[in-house]
């Protein structure tokens, strides 16, 4: 008995291996491109990024005034919580599970405060020796360089370490009440740009591979400084030293967009 194949159901067969063949080769791409979106990022590359943040800071002032009758010494505390917004900026080389970079930022911060200056066993019957005085701070603007060294937790989340230089704007005024002129001039010396070291840590997240999110903590030391008036009035002598420092401590989240990929190693 001799079997002869069915040409009908052959054909079918045929059509269907042809079906799944074009279907295969249209559905490559689609495959290409599921890859790549799940795809570890690459954390290589020069970055931009906008920041808010919460900035407490605290001012330390410390007065030595003399009248030629009697000498006291002075403390005013200044505390200044408020907002920050700025931006930032940075380029980030991965190395297997670690990354190292580099990042700037600048900053506008707001808030004021003012505090009591007391300098008890002053007080003479001319009233030429100062009585209680207020001491005003506002903080302008700051801005840092840094070095930040991460170590990737998830092909997506970093931890990092963050020290650098700071540089920050601070305003110093006061009412003096009985004090020369002198003296409130030299207090307004203290106004200027200050530096001083920063470091912290953070948080940083890959979204996607270009869009990242951060968050970080810093805490900056600034720099003291002096200014000092010698003077007389009338027959009097008279004498005021000040001497502050300021410290402040950040709390911010921030968005950053990278540029290009490539150049760096991936996780595996």
């Amino acid at each position: 008995m001799t079997i002869t194949p069915d040409l009908r159901l052959t054909a079918s067969f045929d059509k269907v291996g042809l079906s799944v063949a074009v279907t295969s080769v249209a559905l490559l791409p689609m495959g290409g491109v599921a890859l790549a979106q799940n795809a570890p990022p690459t954390w290589t590359g020069v970055y931009v990024g906008g920041q808010l943040g919460w900035v407490g800071t605290r001012a330390q002032t410390n007065t030595f005034f003399a009248d030629g009758y009697a000498t006291a010494t002075g403390l005013s505390k200044n505390r200044i919580n408020g907002p920050s917004i700025g931006a930032y900026y940075g380029y980030n080389r991965q190395f297997g599970s670690l990354v190292a970079g580099i990042e700037g930022d600048i900053n506008a911060r707001f808030g004021s405060s003012g505090a009591a200056l007391m300098l008890p066993g002053l007080g003479k019957a001319n009233g030429l020796a100062g009585g209680p005085g207020t001491i005003r701070v506002k903080r302008e603007w700051d801005t840092s360089l840094r070095a930040r060294l991460g170590f990737l937790l998830t092909e997506r989340l970093m931890m990092f370490g963050t020290a650098g230089v700071s540089w920050a704007d601070f305003t110093f005024s006061g009412l003096l009440p009985g004090f020369p002129a002198g003296a409130t001039d030299a207090l307004n010396r203290l106004s200027g740009v200050r530096r001083g070291a920063v470091f912290g840590g953070g948080f940083e997240y890959a979204l996607n591979e270009n869009w990242h999110a951060k968050i970080e903590a810093l805490h900056t030391i600034y720099s003291a400084r002096r200014s000092s008036y010698a003077g007389n009035v009338g027959e009097d002598t008279y004498l005021a030293n000040f001497r502050s420092k300021v410290k402040s401590t950040t709390v911010r989240i921030g968005i950053s967009h990278r540029f290009g990929t490539g150049g760096g190693s991936s996780l595996p």
